[in-house]
């Protein structure tokens, strides 16, 4: 069986041998609470510097400065 390496598969493999092995096999791995809690204040901080950014650039361009 020819698998394609991918930088996941490459990435889980030098993190954890066996994780990458599983990957190859197909088996998927469940997720972590902790990854859904990290990545809730992760998504907030995106969403406001989205808007941030998109508020200083619609004040510039209201200003007439780019």
């Amino acid at each position: 069986m020819k698998a394609l390496i991918t930088n996941e598969l490459f990435s889980d493999f030098i993190e954890c041998r066996y994780r990458g092995y599983l990957k190859i096999l197909g088996a998927s791995e469940p997720k972590s609470h902790l990854l859904e809690v990290s990545a809730r204040p992760s998504e907030g901080y995106h969403s406001q510097a989205r808007e941030y950014l998109l508020r200083a650039y619609r004040d510039a361009g209201k200003r007439g400065v780019h």
